[in-house]
C-alpha cells in the first residue's frame, strides 16, 4: 500500500477500552489498562469490500448507538457496533467510503453524523443510522479527507477541488445545495482545517497557511511562502494554532498575523512528519520519520 502498511486512524479511547482501525479494516476493541484484546471484526472481509486505495482512514467514532465506522460496502457504507461485544446495531446501504473522520453533530435538535463519502458529504440519523441527506459538490474528484464540522449552526467542509464551504441548514436539518458561503484559497485535500475563537485556520493553495473569518469564510491572512503540503493543526479553542508540517516545522500562530509567534525546525533531513502529534499537558509527542520525539512547550 502507498505509504506504507501503518494504520492512518487515531485511535479512540472510551471507557477503558481503546478502538483501533487499521489500513486494511482490522478493527480491534482492546482493554486500555491491561492491552487485552476483547472482541476484533476484519471490515474488508466481513462486508467483502476493498479498502480505499490509500487505507481504510476514519477514526472509530463514539455515539449513542454505539461504535460508527464506514465499511463503504454496498450494504454498510456505515456501520454501528456494540462497544462492549462489537456486535452489529445497525448497517445503511450507501457509496463506497472516502478518508475523512466522521463528526457527531446536533442539528435542529435531532444528533447527525456527518462525514464524506466517496461522492461527497452525507449526513445520518445518530440513533437508527438512517441516512437523512446526501451533499455531492460541483467538482469532482476530491480525495475527500478533511473531517467536516459545525461552525455554530452551519457546517463547514473543504476539498482540494472545491475550497472551503460553509451550508446553512434547513428546518428539517438538511444543508442546503449551494454554500453560504466560500473561499477557494482554503483548499487541503490530506489534513483537518481547525477553529480558534472566530478564526479558521488551514492550508491553502500553494501549502500556505491560511486564517478565514469563520462567519464568511473571507481570507484574514495567508503566509507568503508555502510550509509544507501536508499539516497537523492542535487548535486552544481561543486565538491560537499548533502547527506541525510535514517539512518538519512547528509553527505558533494567532489570528492576529501571519507571522509566526513562534517556530522551531524539528528536523532538517527528509523525513515524513505526517502522523498527528499528541499534546499530553505541556509536552508533545510526534514522529519524524521512524523517530519518536518528545518536546517541551
Amino acid at each position: 500500500m502507498d505509504y506504507g502498511n501503518s494504520p492512518r486512524a487515531t485511535p479512540l479511547i472510551a471507557e477503558g477500552r481503546v478502538y483501533l482501525l487499521g489500513a486494511f479494516g482490522h478493527f480491534h476493541c482492546l482493554d486500555l489498562a491491561s492491552g487485552k484484546m476483547l472482541w476484533f471484526a476484519h471490515l474488508a472481509e466481513e462486508y467483502q469490500t476493498k479498502p480505499p486505495k490509500w487505507g481504510f482512514s476514519g477514526s472509530p467514532l463514539l455515539t449513542e448507538s454505539g461504535i460508527v465506522l464506514q465499511p463503504g460496502a454496498a450494504d454498510a457504507s456505515v456501520a454501528a457496533f456494540d462497544p462492549k461485544t462489537g456486535a452489529v446495531l445497525w448497517e445503511t446501504p450507501g457509496r463506497p467510503a472516502a478518508y475523512s473522520s466522521g463528526t457527531l453533530a446536533k442539528v435542529r435538535g435531532r444528533n447527525q453524523i456527518i462525514s464524506l463519502d466517496e461522492a461527497g458529504l452525507v449526513g445520518w440519523d445518530a440513533a437508527t443510522g438512517r441516512e437523512l441527506w446526501a451533499l455531492q459538490p460541483p467538482s469532482t474528484g476530491d480525495f475527500n479527507v478533511p473531517t467536516p464540522f459545525l461552525i455554530g449552526d452551519r457546517l463547514f467542509a473543504a476539498s482540494e477541488n472545491n475550497g472551503a464551504r460553509l451550508y446553512a441548514f434547513s428546518p428539517e436539518g438538511v444543508p442546503g445545495a449551494k454554500p453560504v458561503a466560500i473561499n477557494e484559497l482554503l483548499s487541503p485535500d490530506a489534513h483537518s482545517p481547525v477553529v480558534a475563537g472566530t478564526s479558521l485556520f488551514g492550508f491553502g493553495q500553494g501549502g500556505v497557511l491560511v486564517c478565514l473569518n469563520t462567519a464568511d469564510l473571507k481570507t484574514r491572512w495567508a503566509t507568503e511562502d508555502s510550509v509544507g503540503h501536508y499539516a497537523s493543526m492542535i487548535s486552544d479553542g481561543k486565538s491560537r494554532v499548533l502547527t506541525v508540517t510535514d517539512k518538519g516545522g512547528l509553527y505558533l500562530h494567532e489570528a492576529a498575523s501571519p507571522v509566526p509567534r513562534g517556530f522551531l525546525q524539528l528536523t532538517t533531513e527528509s523525513r515524513h512528519v505526517v502522523s498527528h502529534p499528541a499534546l499530553v499537558g505541556n509536552r508533545l509527542y510526534l514522529r519524524l520519520g521512524e523517530t519518536l520525539a518528545c518536546l517541551e512547550l
